[in-house]
């Protein structure tokens, strides 16, 4: 994991191609901890580390946890984005201040299944999910580099 403070220092490339056919893609990460599915909405309700709760309408069949302590099978990613690291006029990194606010901005997010092989797949969805941090995270909050399919 890439700390905050290392990403304005050298920010990552915003993904990697690797001759597998899969991409590594740097991204913030949140465990979903609780997945359920509401019959009469058709949506899924979600609520990762860190995010508040949110909604989601997929024509996949999503396996429904509820369990917070279980290393869970989704992840809700933030992908990196280097505008995150300038300023407005795109020349000046921006300070260590401006990044953790710009981080707390609404943002769209992925929903990721861990597959066996150790890769993660994107899980489709009928609209894009906006997600939102509920408290910004502790000091160890950065990037992973996540390998997807």
């Amino acid at each position: 994991m890439i700390p905050l403070s290392k990403l304005l220092e050298k920010p990552p490339r915003p993904y990697n191609l690797n001759p597998e056919i899969h991409i590594t893609v740097p991204c913030f990460v949140h465990e979903v901890q609780q997945l359920y599915f509401m019959p009469v909405s058709g949506l899924y309700h979600c609520r990762a580390d860190g995010i508040q709760l949110f909604s989601l309408l997929t024509s996949e069949t999503l396996e429904t946890t509820t369990d917070h302590h279980s290393p869970s099978r989704y992840l809700l990613a933030r992908t990196w984005d280097p505008r995150l690291s300038y300023d407005s006029s795109q020349v000046y990194h921006t300070t260590i201040m401006l990044l953790r606010q710009r981080l707390k901005n609404p943002f769209f997010a992925i929903l990721l299944e861990r597959c066996n092989d150790g890769l993660f797949r994107r899980v489709s969805s009928n609209k894009r999910i906006v997600a939102e941090l509920e408290l910004f995270p502790q000091q160890t909050y950065g990037v992973r580099f996540l390998h997807l399919r």
